[in-house]
């Protein structure tokens, strides 16, 4: 049996389709959707199409109806009405005048002198979206030519355009980029001329020695010829040329002969002959007949010097007397000179040599030291003298004679060292010895080597020394248990340098000093688990450190929620007995990660803060 939509209702009968086996009856009652129709319209580009349902809509078919199978919104067949329009194609044109040779690219399309008009189409390229058409038509700036002549000086150049026109290349044809009046290129044809080169002569006569500078080139004896250029130097401002060719005068020679006697000398034109420098050469400036220098060759000559000696054995207090000087024991050498005195009419020269017997003088000498290696109280002592005849007189080191009246005689005021002393009598006559201050031992203090503390440490300064010191200054007093004593206890809460002073029975002093670093560090050691269990080990939780924490100001312990479950205040480290036991507010807390902080005071009264972890395990 069909059902359609010409016959929708119907009872259909299905022999023995029951369950029973029995016949049953199927009553049909059918309806429909009502159809699906749509409208499509749209305005495509000129050329253009679109299929719908396989169907293809363009220019030639731009409406009709189509039927999309199943594509309704329940399951069934719809009907679509399209309907099409078209844009019309944008069309532009493109006039412009170009420099010649140049050329244009449009869309891929070259326009130049041998194709100057066209049209080019560009898909979708209307503000539409479809297509456009540009038509081109170029047009062509006439070539700019122009003329250029110059005349330049042989050698010259000039560059036009990257071109170098000279005698070799005087003419040719430059094209010079934008050089237009529209900004195109333009052609120059080049022609060139050439003045030619001005040449003089300079012939000129010297004294040697004598040099001309032409334009910078020296001209003398070892280059007396040759050409100069001048640079623009003609009338025609282009370069000449002059051509230098010098001669000189011959030398003028002359000879200057003396004959000196031994010691004299003589002046020629400011220079000094004599004995030393008996010749030489001379030039006298300008003194020839021609106006040039001369030469003058002197050479000395020297009669025989006269010389004579007086060598005397002389008797204690007995002169001579030569020419005027009295000799003596104080004087006895020296040369005297006679001037005139010898049968030429030269000088002559007279050696004295006396010599006198000689008086031996000793001396019996004692030696203080100074006190101390730095002291000045050191004293040369004369005790006695023997020899010579009295008075006596003493110099120490160069100093002045000084009379000596009275034995014993002192030099005092003196520091370690060597002296000479010399002793004369009224003679004159006397001896020189070496005398020798000795020093006294070095006093030797040393506090060894720069120390490193903890803060609120102590350390025992203990020195080294040579000596046994009668009196002790520690400086500066500060952190020192004394500071008149040999080994003071000293505990510094900053860095801090000290200096011992030791004196001597004799109050010399030796000193040194030693530099302490402290260092701040907290050292502050904090548990990080404890086991309230009451077997004696680890039973509370406290902080532990050195000397440098003098008091815990602040302890607060939280558990996570950020509960306070301990707080302490003011009390030693060290003692487990101040701590937390586990214990908040009269309940055992279990076992648990718990946090905690602390504010600790340094022996230097500063203060830290503090903090950690904690495990409480039961």
């Amino acid at each position: 049996n069909l059902f359609n939509e010409s016959n929708p209702i119907g009872s259909v009968n299905f022999p023995n389709g029951s369950y029973l086996g029995c016949d049953s009856v199927v009553h049909v009652e059918l309806s429909y959707y009502p159809t699906s129709i749509g409208q499509f319209s749209q305005t495509l580009c000129t050329g253009g199409s679109f299929s719908i349902g396989g169907t293809v809509f363009d220019a030639a078919n731009p409406s009709g109806t189509v039927t999309l199978a199943n594509a309704g919104a329940n399951g069934c067949d719809s009907i679509v009405q399209v309907s099409l329009s078209f844009n019309s194609v944008v069309t532009s044109t493109l006039a412009q005048t170009l420099c010649p040779g140049e050329s244009l690219s449009i869309g891929g399309n070259l326009f130049n002198e041998s194709n100057p008009i066209g049209s080019v189409n560009f898909p979708n390229g209307s503000y539409l979206g479809c297509d456009s058409v540009v038509h081109v038509a170029l047009s062509y700036y006439p070539t700019s030519i122009g003329q250029f002549s110059q005349t330049l000086c042989t050698g010259g150049s000039l560059s036009i355009g990257g071109t170098v026109f000279d005698t070799a290349n005087p003419s040719g044809t430059v094209t010079l980029a934008n050089a237009g009046a529209n900004g195109c290129d333009s052609v120059v044809h080049i022609s060139l001329s050439f003045n030619s080169v001005v040449t003089s002569s300079l012939a000129q006569t010297l004294c040697l020695g004598e040099s001309i500078n032409v334009n910078g080139t020296i001209f003398n004896e070892n280059n007396p010829a040759g050409s100069v250029y001048f640079l623009n130097g003609s009338y025609l401002g282009c370069d000449s040329i002059a051509e230098v060719a010098l001669s000189f005068y011959p030398p003028a020679n002359g000879s200057l002969e003396y004959l000196l006697c031994y010691g004299e000398s003589v002046s020629v034109n400011g220079m000094l002959f004599d004995e030393n420098n008996p010749t030489g050469t001379i030039s006298l400036p300008g003194r020839s007949f021609n106006g040039c220098d001369s030469v003058l060759n002197v050479s000395l000559s020297f009669l025989q010097e006269s010389f004579f000696s007086i060598d005397s054995m002389m008797q204690p207090g007995e002169v001579l007397e030569v020419n005027g000087t009295v000799y003596s024991e104080q004087l006895p050498t020296g040369v005297e000179m006679l001037v005139g005195g010898n049968w030429l009419g030269c000088d002559s020269t007279i050696s004295i040599n006396l010599s006198y017997p000689l008086v031996t003088i000793s001396s019996l000498l004692s030696v203080t030291m100074p006190t101390c290696p730095d002291d000045s109280d050191g004293v040369i002592t004369i005790v006695s003298i023997s020899g010579g005849q009295p008075p006596y007189s003493a110099s120490l080191n160069g100093g002045p004679m000084l009379e000596i009246t009275a034995l014993p005689f002192q030099f005092d005021g003196l520091v370690a060292g060597s002296y000479e002393l010399v002793i004369a009598n009224s003679l004159g006559l006397g001896e020189t010895e070496l005398v020798v201050v000795p020093a006294p031992a070095n006093l030797l203090l040393d506090l060894g080597l720069d120390l490193s503390i903890g803060l609120g440490e102590s350390v025992s300064l203990n020195p080294t020394m040579n000596f046994v010191p009668t009196a002790y200054l520690w400086e500066p007093p500060d952190f020192l248990d004394c500071t008149d004593c040999e080994a003071p206890v000293a505990t510094p809460i900053t860095d801090i340098s000290y200096r011992l002073t030791a004196t001597d029975e004799h109050g010399c002093q030796a000193s040194d000093e030693v530099s302490i670093l402290v260092k701040k560090d907290s050292e502050v050691y904090a548990p990080n688990g404890f086991s309230p269990n009451g077997d004696g080990i680890n039973d509370a939780f406290t902080l532990y450190s050195g000397p440098q924490v003098v008091k815990i100001y602040s302890l607060l312990i939280f558990d996570r929620w950020g509960n306070a479950v301990f707080e302490n205040y003011h009390f030693l480290p060290n003692l487990p007995e101040h701590g937390w036991d586990g214990i908040s507010r009269g309940q055992e807390m279990d076992s648990a990660v718990f946090v905690w902080f602390a504010e600790v005071e340094m022996v230097d009264g500063s203060k830290r803060l503090l903090k950690g972890g904690l495990t409480l395990v039961r």
